[in-house]
């Protein structure tokens, strides 16, 4: 369960996300969502431009939260961007922030895009919050709505990001955001995902390998 004040919410539940985009002024999450939203959206957009090769024309991100990253992209390569999320605190802030890119307020699992539509699919802070099964079912939306690149972004098995979850989880008895997500490595995602061939799987030293890159070009 995820406590918020007086409130309780189900890990990964959309109120959940909709109290996490809420989060006022002087906690640590909101703190952390500015620094996203100011400075960390700009890294993270290099480093998607830099697991693609030749200009995109088309983006989709899936789970776009409030969008930071989006719009960086946006700026940078003048692409179509198509941001999705089912939190409606989200999308609501997104839009009044960046009016410049396409937001929908949806179901990620069911979208109404035809295949092959965008040049880059990617995603941030996404894959860890579902399930085995719907993590397959994720990666095969990923590639089935991109024509060239997939890439995401989950949160990386060292030391560091082990010990914010431990402290999170057990010491402080928290789940959802920060506390019950799930860490990959290039060898878990090979052995949990034998059946796909990951071009780029590293950990990003910028962010104290707190977190790991993986994608693939779609052939």
């Amino acid at each position: 369960m995820k406590h918020e004040g007086e409130k309780t919410f189900e890990s990964n539940a959309p109120e959940m996300w909709d109290s996490y985009h809420r989060s006022p002024l002087g906690t640590v999450t909101h703190a952390l969502g500015v620094l996203k939203t100011t400075l960390v959206c700009r890294a993270f957009a290099s480093k998607l431009l830099s697991m693609t090769q030749g200009p995109v024309r088309s983006i989709l991100e899936l789970g776009c939260g409030t969008a930071s990253t989006l719009e960086q992209l946006r700026r940078r390569t003048g692409a179509r961007c198509v941001g999705v999320d089912r939190s409606p605190e989200a999308i609501s802030a997104a839009r009044r922030a960046h009016p410049g890119l396409e937001l929908l307020e949806g179901d990620i699992f069911d979208l109404p895009f035809a295949d092959r539509t965008f040049d880059l699919v990617y995603s941030v802070g996404l894959l860890e919050h579902f399930s085995r099964a719907d993590q397959r079912t994720l990666l095969a939306t990923h590639e089935r709505l991109s024509a060239r690149h997939v890439a995401l972004m989950v949160p990386a098995d060292g030391l560091l990001m082990n010990s914010i979850l431990f402290v999170n989880k057990r010491l402080l008895g928290r789940s959802g955001t920060w506390a019950d997500e799930e860490v990959f490595s290039a060898e878990l995602l090979a052995r949990n995902f034998p059946e796909r061939t990951f071009d780029h799987a590293s950990m990003d030293r910028r962010f104290a390998n707190l977190i790991l890159w993986f994608g693939w070009r779609v052939t």
